[in-house]
């Protein structure tokens, strides 16, 4: 009998913790992940970056955007401390709400927030999970969660998910020390195709599994 034909391939390009840097020249891809820290936190940085993210639309079938601990205005649970130290905070709080709602209703780019997608590429269908959640450091962490409340965290992720978007890393791979356990068991219960995290910047790099 015949093998069934190899599926087409695809090409993801990752990136993440740009913070305030201007998105570099980027080479083409089917998809374009960014895996957190878009912006120190204001509303008008992560305005820019979306709409330079949208520019890029036309070199990319999809591009897959999470927040990360940096990315103040896009979490809630920031408001209140953030809005009370500005000059006028009701100004800051409505940028903060248009902010959050350009990027849950632009339709270049897909935002998840522990939330998921579905894509097809090439009549390939890939189920995508993105959280934007690391361990907090502090109180005012931007989606940070606490070590005890970890497992409960990560056990949201589907089974079937293909491509697993995070900000912070596992335990064990790139972290540097800073990883996440309950991330680490995640992963091997979930076993995605591709994993992509940022958070430690010098842990960039790759790191191939067999489940």
């Amino acid at each position: 009998t015949e093998s069934a034909p190899a599926s087409p391939e695809i090409s993801l390009l990752a990136i993440s913790d740009l913070h305030s840097l201007p998105l570099p020249t980027l080479p083409s891809a089917d998809i374009l992940v960014l895996a957190g820290d878009l912006s120190e936190g204001t509303p008008t940085q992560l305005t820019t970056r979306l709409a330079s993210l949208s520019a890029l639309k036309a070199n990319y079938l999809h591009i897959l955007v999470i927040g990360g601990n940096h990315d103040r205005a896009l979490d809630p649970d920031c408001d209140s401390h953030d809005t009370n130290n500005a000059e006028d905070p009701h100004a800051e709080l409505d940028r903060r709400i248009a902010c959050r709602e350009a990027y849950e209703n632009c339709k270049d780019v897909t935002y998840l927030n522990n939330t998921g997608t579905t894509i097809m590429i090439r009549g390939q269908q890939l189920r995508v999970w993105g959280s934007p959640g690391s361990l907090a450091t502090s109180k005012q962490t931007a989606f940070g969660y606490a070590s005890a409340e970890a497992g409960d965290y990560w056990s949201r992720i589907p089974l079937d998910t293909d491509v697993l978007i995070t900000h912070g890393p596992p335990a064990g791979y790139l972290d540097g020390g800073m990883g996440c356990v309950e991330l680490t068991n995640a992963l091997w219960r979930v076993r995605p195709r591709v994993h992509v995290f940022g958070h430690v910047h010098q842990g960039r790099g790759m790191v191939r599994l067999e489940f």
